[in-house]
Parts: structure tokens; C-alpha cells; sequence
């Protein structure tokens, strides 16, 4: 009986402790962002994340983001993210990145699309999210500042800087998404 009570009791703390941990918004969390890129036709972007808010105002995390078959681009993430603005239902973030980049390219023959294009980013994104209720927020991402390793093609109109530092305003770096904590 005693073996019963005291899983009863292990099993009040661990509810006790998830509802907790919804409440300060803290715990694992699951992210699905959207996006758009128009570097040439245009490509849309999927990012899934996982993450772990772990004090009120950091969370870190890992995030895949796929494009388009048009340019099947998938970029790698890791990510430390800082509340600058922490209120009730808002906030506004920065989030540190270090990103690869893949693109398996496409092997046409001699002179044509080289078999590697991969590239390294490494720098700060900005955004805001609004919880729409316990455990459920709605986020947006936009504008990148650091360095970038990618071909000045694969830049938008909204990208400037010469070499590896950059400031992207361009449409590829505007995500919007949900993002659920456990």
C-alpha cells in the first residue's frame, strides 16, 4: 500500500511540475515555421524546431529548415534564443545561429552546377511571439546580421554587406509559426 501512495505522490509532483513549467512557459518545445524566398522563382521554406526553454528568458534549440524542390536547399541550426521584451503575452527575442547549409547540387557535366554549394552562417536573427494561450505561440522571424558564406546569388535584393558580413532583409529571412511547449 505504502508502494501505491508513493507513486501517487511521484505522480502529483510530476503533473504539479509539467503545469508549472507551462505556466513560466518553460519545458520542451516543438516550433513549425513558413516562409518565402524569390531569389530567382521563388521557394518556400518549411523549419521545424525542438527546443528546450530551460529560465524565462533563454531557450536553446535545434532547427531543419527545407526549401522548395526548386532549389533544395537544407540549412542545419543550432540556436540560443534571449527575451529581450518579456510581457505577459508578448515578447520580443534575439536569437544566436550557427547554421550549414546543404544543397547536394546537381551534376550536368563539365561547367555545370557544381556537386557541393554548401556554406556556413553565423550571427543574430530578430523576432516576436504572442501567446495564444497556455503553452501555444504564435512566432515571427525576420532580418539576419552576421556572417554569411553563401554565393551573392543566393542573396535577395534586400542583402547588404561584401564578403561573409551581411544584413539580410530579404523575404527568405521573414518566418512566421507556431510553437507549442510541452
Amino acid at each position: 500500500m505504502k508502494a501505491l501512495y508513493s507513486l501517487f505522490a511521484a505522480a502529483m509532483l510530476l503533473c504539479s511540475a509539467a503545469a508549472s513549467a507551462q505556466n513560466r512557459d518553460k519545458g520542451v518545445f516543438v516550433e513549425m515555421d513558413f516562409g518565402y524566398g524569390a531569389t530567382d522563382d521563388g521557394y518556400a521554406l518549411f523549419a521545424p524546431s525542438v527546443g528546450y526553454r530551460f529560465a524565462n528568458r533563454w531557450s536553446a534549440g535545434f532547427r531543419v529548415m527545407f526549401e522548395s524542390e526548386v532549389s533544395d536547399y537544407t540549412t542545419l541550426s543550432w540556436f540560443g534564443q534571449y527575451r529581450l521584451i518579456d510581457l505577459r503575452r508578448f515578447d520580443v527575442f534575439a536569437e544566436g545561429q550557427v547554421s550549414y547549409v546543404i544543397n547536394p547540387g546537381k551534376w550536368d557535366g563539365p561547367g555545370s552546377l557544381s556537386a557541393n554549394q554548401n556554406y556556413a552562417e553565423a550571427g543574430v536573427t530578430f523576432g516576436a511571439s504572442y501567446r495564444l494561450w497556455k503553452g501555444l505561440r504564435l512566432t515571427a522571424r525576420y532580418l539576419y546580421l552576421g556572417y554569411s558564406g553563401s554565393s551573392p546569388y543566393r542573396r535577395s535584393d534586400g542583402c547588404w554587406g561584401d564578403g561573409g558580413f551581411v544584413l539580410d532583409a530579404g523575404w527568405n529571412r521573414l518566418q512566421v509559426g507556431l510553437q507549442y511547449t510541452f
